[in-house]
């Protein structure tokens, strides 16, 4: 009995060691319409932990687009409030705008961060 424990309680520690692939889920946002509003939803999955705040960057090109990256929940107050991200608005332009997201997960005390990088085209297409 007290083999069967060492035994599980090591793969217990080596399991929590690991950690998953960073996975950015949907792999595409939708196209978008021209003065349409416009809303799609991503989230950062896997890696070592929830997404560090301090680690997150983006870039979203053209710049006045009219379209805008923000948190799924403001008054989320858990470690998760930055794996869920809204990217909304009205396109004032007619031409492809490009979001760039980068960052790293919360490393736990076995394993180090896990770091990201994606990036979005959205197809704006003249309103019908």
């Amino acid at each position: 009995m007290k083999n069967l424990s060492i035994i599980f309680a090591v793969c217990f520690l080596l399991i929590g060691c690991t950690s998953s692939k960073v996975v950015i889920t949907p792999d595409e946002l939708p196209e978008a319409n021209f003065k349409q509003p416009y809303y799609a939803k991503f989230e950062i999955k896997g890696g070592s932990g929830p997404v560090s705040a301090g680690g997150l960057s983006y870039s979203m090109t053209p710049v006045n687009s009219g379209i805008e990256l923000d948190i799924c929940d403001p008054d989320d107050k858990t470690f998760f409030t930055y794996n869920c991200f809204i990217v909304k608005g009205i396109p004032k332009i007619s031409q492809n705008i490009t979001l760039k997201i980068k960052g790293d997960m919360v490393g736990t005390m076995y394993m180090g961060s896990s770091e990201f990088n994606k990036t979005y085209i959205i197809k704006v297409k003249e309103s019908e």
